[in-house]
């Protein structure tokens, strides 16, 4: 660039700059935040140190678009026999995996992206809530919570996201004469789960837990029950009176019992608390309706027993149910002598509460009270030190990053940080008036960026002395305005947004572009603005916001386009290294064998080498290799390596066959034309379709490629909210006329009226249904065909489609036990409509072509 020059006082300012502030946890607390060689020689120096002369000949910044990329260093982890409820039962910290699922904050199963190495001799605290729960964390795991001081002291409560260490360094309880607990946590729903297969109806179970004879299918029920129990339990049930009750047999009760594990041994198993909320609430009504009670006054409910795993077990059926559960004990005495303890789960039933008894006679007693207060509220209790133990992390597919932990369901986070570069920006780049924005995927995440942060600026005397304060939301310096606070979408940023930097933290989760393009748009006015994102690599994913930014780094970097002040660092191992060898490590981890540790990574990789999962979550995370959790079906290097020249004019004339995917009313719909060439291979030509109403949400998946799809041609909108199959019929006849079609194959599932038209306009229409013995065949063959294909003999030829790309990315098959494959929609990443379509084509392609070789050995045939 002309007039450039390298400024090395301008470099040795900013690490100036960073000396003055001090770390402010772990083991380099206290310290100053000075920079290794890697973070000077990749970063620091020549972001701020290539200048150019401005119109006014004074010196600014050439670089104003910086993105670094490089595996990620650490994790904040909890216990490895912390329990933690999936979809499929009961797991451990320890024992979770890559694709696992768990369940988030808001009951939703979530994905297990990555999980860490395993952490020893770290800081370690036990965390118990107000509701009884406890869970075992490090100091550096984070927390989602509530700061209850706020509310009194600075007019308002508000989401914070901070480490257990540093809720201790704030304390716990705020006030002497009347402590009160100062952080709440985030409230848990009710889980959303499908309706299981059960071995035993889980009313009935209910009730046997609560009154049932532990070796034997009988139930005893008192005198003033019998008529209404026997009727509850369905069926044809048997009743033997007693001098103190009645005891009741359910027919085939026992059997199911014994074949279940429970006879002998009262339990509730981990199928029936991940069941459907109506089987889940059948269960709780079963054990409500034997031992349990209500407070009307209250609207207090207890369970109580003598067995506490039982008692425990319905507090945590109950939470899975969206209560508030607490569980508390005590002597029990018969006849005024202690024989045992006796154990009570709790939980408060308010209006709109769904009925947790059946028998009418508890029913009456729930006078469903107004609550006063929030009764979803739990605080933090205490948080005590313990005994160093192993510790764990993982990471999940929600940008609030939260999850329930523990056998008692409580909610915790993971997240990362961004750096001080922030404070540089704000206060020492010698711009007045600076504004810097700390963009954030989530509201939670953006606090896990602000709060260390305004840590950081509190302890610098430095910073004080030249008039910094940390205030609530953002860091100001009054003489100037300057401005550094945290934000995570479009409408945080104020109307006329006048940035100097953006940090953009964790790329790879932002969803939309939105808020990266706001603040770019931004900086408009400033004189040498910085953006400057921060991220790890993605799974490979190609229309994410992600994958926009990195494609064009890379652009950059071969040169493909000019774009000189665009700055890209990507620490990562080249896609065929070996992820598991030493050598790999070093090329992807600048600052190898200090962190990463020789030992963590070899720690992380023996666990990874168990599963094709944890082997792709390890190559992402510890050596920069954009790898799937589940592999695709197609190869995208060599699905680009077919992509040839496809020209719809010169197909004029030429046989065709046709595959249709009809979506429901609402989504995309696909129509894929193939045209067989005399060397065995095929031009792909697609039509795509989608209601005007779905674009939107379209894009929201796509980081808005989809318009530029809409605006390119690859995409047609259909008007109002649902596919109008005019337009598909409309299309296919005029393909008709300009080309040789010579089949159309079809799902007859929800398109039999179009179906129909087509026959009547004289298309060729086949059958052809979605299963293994339809497109197993096909669905190989066009793997075969991309395989075999090269860039310089492609045999299915698509074009570069973008469309049919990104379907062809999220492809995943479904494997019989026969190796017998389908295209698999639920594990798909998302659309594949236009591959299904053109394995349907290549269905009707094989049938011909078999019928024709059975009718070309027509010699073989005895004519009568």
């Amino acid at each position: 660039m002309k007039g450039a020059v390298f400024s090395f006082d301008a470099v040795d300012r900013r690490i100036a700059a960073l000396r003055h502030l001090k770390h402010t946890k772990g083991k380099w607390a206290g310290r100053p935040l000075e920079p290794n060689a890697v973070q000077v020689a990749f970063i620091i120096a020549p972001v701020f140190g290539w200048l150019r002369p401005d119109d006014d000949g004074n010196l600014v910044r050439i670089i104003r678009d910086v993105y670094v990329e490089m595996p990620r260093k650490g994790g904040k982890a909890l216990a490895l026999d912390t329990e933690i409820l999936t979809p499929g039962g009961w797991s451990t910290m320890g024992e979770l995996m890559p694709g696992d699922h768990v369940f988030g904050a808001d009951g939703r199963p979530t994905r297990v992206t990555h999980t860490s190495e395993v952490f020893t001799g770290r800081d370690c605290y036990r965390v118990t809530t107000t509701d009884g729960r406890t869970v075992v964390a490090d100091a550096e795991h984070l927390w989602t919570v509530k700061d209850r001081q706020h509310k009194a002291s600075r007019g308002g409560e508000r989401w914070l996201t901070l480490t257990t260490q540093e809720l201790v360094d704030r304390g716990v309880t705020r006030g002497v004469a009347r402590p009160e607990y100062r952080w709440s946590l985030p409230r848990q729903h009710a889980l959303v789960t499908g309706e299981a297969s059960l071995p035993v109806d889980p009313y009935r179970l209910g009730v046997w837990l609560g009154d049932g004879t532990t070796a034997s299918g009988a139930i005893s029920v008192g005198f003033d029950d019998i008529d209404a129990m026997s009727e509850l339990l369905g069926g044809e049930v048997s009743a033997r009176r007693h001098r103190t009750c009645w005891t009741v047999t359910v027919p085939g009760l026992r059997t199911s019992l014994r074949v279940a594990g429970l006879l002998g041994n009262k339990h509730i198993p981990s199928e029936y608390m991940t069941a459907s909320f109506e089987q889940r609430l059948a269960l709780l009504q079963g054990l409500m309706d034997t031992d349990g009670t209500i407070d009307a006054d209250r609207g207090k409910a207890s369970f109580s027993g003598v067995n506490e795993d039982l008692v425990r077990s319905v507090a945590t059926l109950a939470r899975t149910l969206g209560f508030r559960s607490t569980v508390s004990s005590g002597p029990a005495v018969i006849d005024g002598r202690q024989v045992g303890t006796h154990y009570r789960a709790c939980f408060h039933v308010a209006e709109g509460d769904p009925p947790v008894f059946r028998l009418t006679r508890k029913m009456e007693r729930c006078g469903r009270p107004s609550m006063k207060g929030n009764r979803f509220v739990v605080s933090i209790k205490s948080i005590e030190p313990v005994d160093s133990v192993p510790t764990r992390c993982i990471k999940v597919d929600r940008e609030d990053g939260l999850f329930l932990a523990g056998r008692e369901l409580m909610v915790t986070h993971n997240t990362s940080l961004v750096s001080g570069l922030a404070m540089i920006m704000g206060f020492a780049d010698g711009e007045a008036g600076s504004e810097v924005l700390l963009g954030a995927a989530s509201k939670d995440q953006a606090g896990a960026a602000f709060f260390p942060l305004a840590q950081v600026a509190r302890g610098s005397k430095v910073l004080a002395d030249a008039g910094v304060r940390a205030l609530q939301g953002k860091i100001v310096r009054d003489a100037d305005g300057s401005v550094v606070k945290a934000v995570s979408s479009r409408g945080d940023l104020a109307h006329g947004a006048n940035v100097h930097c953006g940090l953009i933290d964790e790329l790879h989760v932002h969803k939309s572009p939105d808020l990266l393009e706001a603040i770019e748009s931004g900086t408009g006015a400033r004189s040498q603005p910085l953006v400057f994102i921060i991220t790890t690599a993605d799974d490979g994913q190609t229309t994410s916001v992600y994958a926009q930014r990195r494609d064009m780094v890379e652009k950059v970097a071969k040169r493909t386009i000019k774009a000189p002040a665009m700055y890209g660092v990507v620490f990562a191992a080249d896609d065929d290294d070996d992820p598991f060898a030493e050598s790999t490590w070093i090329k992807a981890n600048p600052l190898y064998p200090v962190t990463p540790s020789k030992s963590s990574l070899e720690s992380a990789a023996a666990k990874a080498q168990s599963s094709s999962a944890g082997k792709a979550s390890f190559m992402r995370l510890h050596c920069g290799i954009r790898a799937r959790l589940d592999a695709a079906f197609i190869d995208l290097a060599k699905w680009d390596a077919n992509r040839g020249i496809v020209d719809e004019k010169e197909l004029a004339g030429r046989r065709a066959i046709g595959g249709l995917d009809l979506a429901s009313v609402s989504d995309v719909t696909a129509l894929a034309w193939l045209f067989p060439d005399d060397s065995g291979g095929y031009d792909a030509l697609w039509r795509f379709w989608i209601p005007e109403a779905s674009l939107d949400a379209l894009d929201g998946r796509t980081a808005r490629t989809a318009s530029s799809w809409v605006a390119d041609g690859w995409l047609t909108l259909t008007p109002g909210d649902v596919t109008d199959y005019n337009f598909i019929r409309t299309q296919i006849n005029t393909d008709m006329d300009v080309f040789d079609v010579e089949g159309l194959g079809a799902d007859p599932w929800n398109a039999t009226q179009l179906l129909n038209d087509l026959q009547e306009d004289g298309a060729p229409v086949e059958t052809v249904r979605q299963g293994v013995q339809s497109l197993s065949a096909p669905m190989k063959e066009l793997d075969r065909l991309i395989r075999a294909g090269t860039s310089r003999r492609p045999l299915f030829r698509h074009g570069g489609n973008p469309v049919a790309r990104w379907m062809a990315d999220n492809l995943r098959a479904q494997v019989d036990s026969n190796g017998n494959v389908k295209p698999d929609k639920a594990k798909s990443m998302d659309k594949i409509d236009g591959m299904s379509a053109a394995i349907t084509a290549l269905h009707v392609v094989l049938a011909s072509e078999q019928a024709r070789s059975a009718y070309d050995n027509h010699d073989d045939l005895i004519v009568f």
